[in-house]
């Protein structure tokens, strides 16, 4: 069995997924991010036009590559992997999480909940306009979150992002470092914010 432990962080865009994942990242040691966005940019890139999709999720081959990848690393890695992605689809969820967990990695599966005005708003502090395609997706994720599979959620409306991923880190099972003070933090946030806006 694997030595790592993986946290998959979920959650509708705007829900704080990369954030949380980041200040994480800087209380637990031996930690690791990692991006399945990537294998998507990757794809898009190297792939004719016409067979890419508008989600790169709907590629089997996204799928395919971040499972492997994963399963890869966490097979050679003894620290913790956090996973900041969005998944809302059931299928989707089986052959990523569910597949990771039945070769024997242990995945805890979190979903950050918040209600649509909260993600407006923190979309809005992005730059991402009621119009953008994160925006849009607002309704689809709040639905899709309803299904038993994602049924482990944690409240985020009104709560700093210290104490959210402490409440994470009890789920897993892991001690954080203490708590960093000052504005780097701010600022680094805000940096991984503009970062991972979908201009599209």
């Amino acid at each position: 069995m694997s030595a790592a432990k993986m946290i998959w962080i979920n959650g509708a865009f705007g829900s704080g997924k990369t954030t949380m994942a980041h200040a994480l990242y800087k209380r637990l040691p031996e930690a690791f991010i990692f991006d399945p966005e990537n294998a998507g940019y990757y794809l898009r890139k190297n792939q004719p036009a016409h067979l890419c999709r508008d989600n790169f999720q709907d590629e089997p081959l996204w799928r395919h590559i971040n499972r492997d990848l994963l399963l890869h690393i966490a097979t050679h890695y003894q620290g913790v992997i956090l996973v900041p992605m969005t998944v809302i689809r059931p299928d989707y969820y089986n052959e990523l999480v569910s597949s990771l967990q039945e070769h024997n990695i242990p995945v805890v599966h979190i979903v950050l909940a918040a209600g649509e005005q909260t993600l407006r708003r923190r979309l809005r502090k992005r730059l991402e306009g009621k119009h953008s395609w994160a925006a849009q997706q607002i309704k689809p994720c709040l639905e899709g979150f309803r299904h038993p599979l994602f049924r482990t959620q944690i409240q985020t409306d009104g709560r700093s992002v210290e104490d959210i991923a402490e409440e994470i880190a009890r789920h897993a099972g892991l001690t954080l470092l203490p708590r960093r003070r000052g504005i780097l933090p701010y600022l680094q946030r805000f940096g991984n914010q503009l970062r991972h806006i979908h201009w599209s």
